[in-house]
């Protein structure tokens, strides 16, 4: 068995223990015996992709739901062969985020899913640019030997206009059962530029010193991957870039989002106070909102007087991500953006721990069952009140289906019938203790449904 992960990156605002985020660029593969998966999406928006596909307030999913994308997948058919899949950035193929996926699955067995994101997205305000991303994951048997490796390249990265990483690439590779060698991550930087200035890559933890001397200044944090291995997975984690508190980029911020208290006329300056009674109106109803946002409630009046709060009712996801949103910008949050990420497992299947096809095991054993020989016996003869041993002391009547005729002795062979009721066993096999012990279970069962009616009478006749 085997599996693969790769991220190209993800982006995700924190408010408190609250956090919504989307993945791009996602590639995961796996195997398990003959049957190999694969599966590549452009854009995964996690729970809230299935809020919004879900449905909301007793409504089926909007139309927005059409536009969330769906992963491409592929497994190895049930009688064996190929699958196998492409989608390009086209709505057709459920896929506009633009990037383009590919999955095979065959029954080598072997998985590879490959995901590529060609146009440059830009995050809030220009701070973040990432451009040109591949993410690709493979498990399975490569020229007989087990393998998992994931991989992801991204072509540039450009954080606040000074800093520009250009040539990443994380590498995660397992191997198994081959020969192939032991399990390794890596991660590698082709050029840095920082404030102007190009900075040799050959030491990742200088590159990381000379970028955070100068994002520090507006609060920004970088922090590089690392390499490990745990229970059994070899990971290589993303490089993450945070928007951390700085008293200089806050003193710039604050009064643009938190509005300091001052205002123009009834509305007041700042983000967070319009942006919340609002929303709240949205959800609850105007009426229920502060001032001068209530003046709106005239706006719902009707039969139930909130046609508006109806209209509206399945905004709670968007409104949700938007609170988180802005308040990851502020001290009740943070925000994080994490590029690449990969990690990959290989390894035999695990062992049945019960080996419940093996019955009760071998009679013969100690503790179970054993077959003790007798005393050798007497022959039985026909009308004699000698009854001989255990073997022959039903032998009265003729054997049927035997030559021997009346007296003669009782053998055991082919056609020899003897009543069952004359087998006697001196000792109880595994089956009989495993009644008596189910018997006693039962009863215990019993005993305490018993006491437990008891108690409850008794509790009834109290209450009354």
């Amino acid at each position: 068995m085997g599996s693969a992960s790769a991220e190209g990156f993800e982006v995700t605002p924190h408010e408190g223990s609250l956090a919504v985020g989307a993945v791009f660029d996602e590639a995961l593969a796996g195997h398990t015996d003959k049957v190999a998966r694969a599966q590549s999406q452009g854009l995964d928006l996690g729970a809230v992709g299935a809020a919004i596909k879900g449905y909301n307030c007793g409504q089926p999913p909007s139309a927005l739901a059409a536009y969330v994308p769906d992963p491409l997948e592929a497994e190895t058919p049930p009688s064996g062969g190929t699958d196998e899949h492409t989608a390009g950035p086209s709505q057709s193929d459920n896929n506009s985020d633009g990037s383009i996926e590919h999955v095979v699955a065959n029954n080598t067995p072997f998985g590879e899913a490959d995901t590529t994101f060609e146009p440059t997205i830009t995050e809030p305000g220009n701070l973040f640019t990432i451009s040109h991303v591949v993410s690709k994951a493979t498990s399975g048997l490569i020229n007989g030997a087990r393998q998992a490796e994931a991989t992801v390249d991204i072509g540039q990265v450009t954080i606040a206009g000074v800093v520009t990483l250009s040539g990443l690439h994380w590498e995660a590779i397992y191997p198994t059962g081959g020969g192939g060698g032991q399990p390794s991550g890596s991660f590698q930087i082709g050029k840095a530029v920082v404030n102007g200035q190009s900075t040799p890559t050959t030491d990742l933890g200088q590159v990381s010193s000379a970028i955070n001397k100068v994002l520090g200044q507006i609060g920004i944090q970088l922090n590089l991957p690392t390499s490990s291995t745990a229970q059994g997975i070899q990971f290589e984690s993303p490089l993450s870039i945070q928007v951390v508190p700085n008293s200089q980029r806050n003193s710039i911020t604050d009064p643009i989002i938190a509005g300091n208290g001052q205002s123009v006329g009834p509305v007041p300056l700042g983000v967070e106070p319009n942006y919340y009674p609002v929303a709240n109106g949205l959800e609850n109803g105007f009426g229920n909102t502060s001032a001068p946002y209530n003046a709106l409630a005239p706006l719902e009046a009707g039969s139930n007087g909130s046609q508006l709060q109806q209209a509206l009712c399945q905004s709670d996801t968007p409104i949700t991500v938007a609170d988180i949103t802005v308040a990851s910008f502020t001290a009740g949050g943070f925000f994080n953006i994490s590029l690449g990420g990969v990690n990959a497992s290989s390894g035999d299947l695990p062992v049945n721990p019960y080996q419940l096809g093996l019955g009760f095991g071998d009679l013969s054993v100690p503790g179970s069952s054993q077959f003790v020989s007798g005393s050798p016996g007497t022959p039985a003869v026909a009308g004699s009140s000698d009854t001989g041993s255990a073997l022959t002391g039903a032998a009265s009547s003729p054997a049927i289906g035997n030559s021997s005729s009346a007296g003669s002795p009782a053998r055991s062979g082919p056609g020899t019938v003897v009543p069952a009721a004359t087998v006697a066993s001196e000792v109880s096999g595994p089956l009989l203790a495993i009644g008596l012990g189910i018997l006693g279970l039962l009863a215990l069962l019993a005993e305490a449904d018993r006491r437990m009616i008891r108690s409850g009478r008794k509790t009834a006749i109290f209450e009354e």
